[in-house]
Order: C-alpha cells, then structure tokens, then sequence
C-alpha cells in the first residue's frame, strides 16, 4: 500500500469515527431528554407528586370580535381560562348608543320615503307638509 492510499484510508477511519460517534451523543441526547406525560385529571388525593414548574400553552387562541364597533360596557361574565364557551354565551355587552341614533335616522328617512310615495310626488308632499 502506498503512502498516499494510507492516508485516505485513515482518513476514512476517522470520517467513520467521527459519524459514529455523533449518532451515539445523538441518541444519548434524546433518550435523556426530560418529557413530560400527559394525563386526564381526576379529583382525590396525589399519590405519586413529582415537585416541578410546568409551562402551559392554549392550543389555540380564539380573538373576540364583533360586528358593529363601540364601546365595552361590560365583560367578562366570570369566565375562567380555559372554560369552555358555547353559541349564545354572553362574553361582553357593548354600549348601543351610536347604533340606537344610526336606526332612529334610518327609520325617520324611511318614514319620510314612505310618506313621499303615498304622496306621489315631490310637489303634494311639499304641500302635504306646509299644511301639518
């Protein structure tokens, strides 16, 4: 064997050595790795307790919006983290006064548009009008 096939061949030795054992520290690494079991809470007294900080997450988080703006005027409702919410819940109440004078304007141009139809025209309501 010649000096120059030595060297790759040790070289190969080493290549060899290196990936092997980067898969042994790999492997130790996740076999050590402290996790964390997941189980169904029932109520009575701990048997086995294991003293420890857990950090937990929402799986998701749901944003409360609504249709119309305004003002919160109340909320809450005692909900707790975690509480399961269902359809026609109440979360918050929002102050309905912009809304209330936005129908009042829309429901008097109605009157006035259903008083200029039964009129017939621009000029009988006019007159219609100056009489009242």
């Amino acid at each position: 064997m010649s000096a120059k096939s030595k060297k790759s061949f040790l070289g190969l030795k080493l290549v060899v050595a290196l990936v092997l054992v980067a898969g042994v520290v790999a492997v130790v690494a996740l076999n050590t790795r402290p996790s964390a079991k997941v189980a169904v809470v029932t109520k009575g007294r701990a048997v086995n307790s294991v003293p420890g900080t857990v950090v937990i997450r929402a799986e998701y988080e749901q944003p409360l919006v609504s249709e119309i703006g305004g003002r919160v005027i109340e909320r809450d409702f005692n909900l707790d983290l975690g509480k399961q919410v269902k359809k026609g819940d109440i979360l918050c109440r929002i102050e309905t006064a912009d809304v209330d004078i936005d129908i009042e304007h829309i429901e008097s141009e109605q009157d006035a548009m259903k008083r200029k139809v039964e009129a017939g025209s621009l000029t009988e309501l006019e007159r219609q009008t100056a009489r009242e």
